[in-house]
Formats: C-alpha cells, sequence, structure tokens
C-alpha cells in the first residue's frame, strides 16, 4: 500500500464519443500506479468524453519506502481548441499537495517520441498552488496543442521537472506561466525526473519560498 496523498485531476480532452484507446469518460481512476514516462504510462481507455483522472502520489511502505513522485497517463485529444487539465478547485480539480502538471507528445515512431509540450506549476492568474494547463503557452515559446492525436498527461509535486538527456525540459521562469519546452532539454525526448520534491506531503506542511520560480 502507498501512504496516499491525493488528486483529482479534471482534463476535458474530449468531445464527442469514441471507442478508441484513450478517450474514456468520464472519470479515470489510476488502477495500481501510473507510469513515469511515455513507454510505461497508464493508458486512459473506454468511452466517451474523458473528464477526470483520479489518482494518487505518496510512499510505499511494502517496497522499501519508495516515493511515487510523478503518474503520467496516455489520453486521446480530440478537439485542441477545448483542451484543459487542472487540479485546481476553479476547474474541478483538487489536491492536497503543491502540484506540477505537464503534457508531452506520443510519437513511438519518432527518435524523440515524448516531447514536451506544455507545463505548469501554479494556475495563471491567481494565488494557488494548484496548477493548470490549455491549449497554449502563455510565454514566448508558441507551444500549443496543434493536433487531435495521442498526447502524455502528467501531474507531479512541486519542483520535480521533467528532463530529456539534453536537460530540463521547461525553464519556468514565472511559475504562473504555461511553458513551452524552452528549456535545456526541451528538443529532445521525456525520459526522467529531477526528484527534486520530497515525499508529497498535504497542504500546509510544507511550503516553498515565496517568489521561488519553477
Amino acid at each position: 500500500m502507498r501512504i496516499p496523498i491525493g488528486c483529482a485531476l479534471t482534463v476535458v480532452v474530449a468531445t464527442m464519443s469514441d471507442t478508441r484507446v484513450a478517450t474514456a469518460g468520464p472519470e479515470w481512476v489510476e488502477n495500481d500506479d501510473a507510469g513515469s514516462n511515455g513507454s510505461n504510462a497508464q493508458i486512459v481507455f473506454g468511452n466517451g468524453p474523458l473528464t477526470k483522472i483520479r489518482g494518487r502520489l505518496g510512499v510505499s511502505p511494502l517496497q522499501g519506502g519508495t516515493v511515487d513522485r510523478e503518474d503520467m497517463y496516455l489520453v486521446r485529444i480530440v478537439d485542441p481548441a477545448r483542451f484543459l487539465a487542472s487540479t485546481d478547485v476553479s476547474f474541478g480539480g483538487s489536491a492536497d499537495f503543491d502540484t506540477q502538471l505537464w503534457l508531452f507528445n506520443f510519437d513511438p515512431i519518432r527518435p524523440n517520441p515524448f516531447l514536451g509540450i506544455l507545463g505548469n506549476d501554479d494556475a495563471p492568474g491567481g494565488e494557488s498552488l494548484q496548477s493548470l494547463l490549455l491549449p497554449n503557452a502563455t510565454d514566448k515559446s508558441g507551444a500549443g496543442v496543434q493536433s487531435p492525436g495521442l498526447y502524455l498527461i502528467a501531474i507531479s509535486a512541486f519542483d520535480n521537472d521533467p528532463l530529456s538527456e539534453g536537460g530540463e525540459i521547461y525553464e519556468q521562469v514565472d511559475p504562473t506561466e504555461i511553458s513551452g519546452p524552452d528549456g535545456p532539454g526541451g528538443t529532445l525526448s521525456q525520459i526522467s525526473w529531477t526528484g527534486n520534491s520530497p515525499a508529497p506531503r498535504a497542504r500546509g506542511s510544507s511550503r516553498r519560498p515565496s517568489g521561488r520560480s519553477a
């Protein structure tokens, strides 16, 4: 068992009924443990628009205290203009820790199959430590969800950031920006995580320094 820290990730990724892999609705509950990269991400499947993913991050005492610091899911985005993913209660999400959200391409036949697209630490325009992804980046990268297809959505605790062989994929100068893949590793496929965050703890039990950029 895990000592869980819970989250409910609101996801609007589809606008029509579809029985293909990765269009599931209305709610997906994490099965066992979702993976950490595109090769072991949990496939979200079913019939109909997906509106919510429920999962856990935390410590596994039965596995030597292994910390589950991130989860990744494979979903299908049908209407890019309507894409939204959030842990913020204002958008129907919830989490009892400081979250980050990430979106990656899923194109396993390419040399770099899991390229970063978008990332966010704190939802733009508010005081929340919860996260929000919309179709387009708010920095100057010009990144965004360009076409329907399969994508990877990942959640991690604050300061646990995705890595490629070139380094961190996102720079995140401002923690409230929706970032494009403008870090030193942004042109290469995601393979791992920085692992900087401790085991996710309930909000209020630890706070990052004010003004700290991710």
